[in-house]
């Protein structure tokens, strides 16, 4: 898809969204934001999933990011359209939504995003939710555990850069 198509249909999305909001009930729109928000944690957490870190959802990546995308023209437009991405993807297997997709099968459908044509809206979503998703992630404290660190690189520095690393125990 190229930018033309792209901003065609963050203005499509937007249209209907301007038109047609009198005339979604507010408990349509709750559940209809209720389900992209477990569509986006699923995302995120197929992303970053728990180990000796936290997964994202624990962390409420999905709520960081989400009001991050709302300071950023067209970001949220791109959070919705990708959340409509992976569900439609999901529905391809019988699957009513992304997040009741299997593991592997939820991982087939990110990588299908990370593969997919330059410009396309999966791959914008891929790209652009990874890069801020990563961010806001690794700011959290307690995300640090599983990379041996106790406090932020920045402004110190790693002081024992020149050691060797430490083994986990």
């Amino acid at each position: 898809m190229n930018r033309r198509g792209f901003l065609a249909r963050i203005g499509n999305v937007f249209a209907l969204t301007f038109f047609a909001a009198p005339f979604i009930s507010r408990r349509s729109r709750a559940t209809t934001h209720a389900h992209a928000t477990e569509t986006l944690a699923t995302f995120l957490d197929t992303l970053l999933p728990a180990d000796d870190s936290p997964s994202a959802s624990m962390l409420n990546i999905q709520g960081k990011l989400t009001e991050h995308a709302s300071n950023i023209h067209n970001y949220p437009e791109l959070l919705a359209l990708g959340c409509q991405w992976l569900d439609k993807q999901a529905q391809l297997s019988a699957t009513k939504s992304f997040s009741l997709l299997a593991k592997n099968r939820q991982i087939k459908v990110v990588e299908l995003a990370e593969k997919s044509k330059k410009g396309s809206i999966e791959k914008l979503f891929f790209d652009r939710i990874r890069q801020d998703a990563f961010t806001i992630y690794y700011s959290q404290p307690e995300s640090w555990k599983a990379l041996g660190i106790s406090a932020p690189p920045q402004p110190m520095g790693y002081l024992n850069h020149s050691s060797p690393p430490i083994a986990k125990s």
